[in-house]
């Protein structure tokens, strides 16, 4: 999730707004019930197969965290100027 909005604001960026607001739209998706992001989206990963072999080792994804709420507010502030 963090990295989606890191691209977003790459693809803003470089003119490509259509690109942007896609992930901009994907990260909003993204939110709990609460609003909170998350770090990482497991459902999205390249390998989906490793989710428990990683919780097991580093315990449950990151929710809230600040750092994926900068990068969301970066991207919507760039994407609306």
């Amino acid at each position: 999730m963090l990295l989606a909005a890191w691209l977003g604001w790459g693809y803003v960026q470089a003119g490509d707004r259509e690109r942007a607001m896609d992930l901009l739209r994907w990260v909003e998706a993204q939110a709990g019930a609460q609003g909170h992001l998350p770090e990482q989206v497991a459902e999205h990963g390249l390998a989906p197969g490793y989710v428990a072999e990683r919780e097991g080792r580093w315990g449950a994804i990151a929710r809230p965290l600040l750092w994926s709420h900068a990068m969301y507010l970066i991207l919507r502030h760039a994407s609306m100027a």
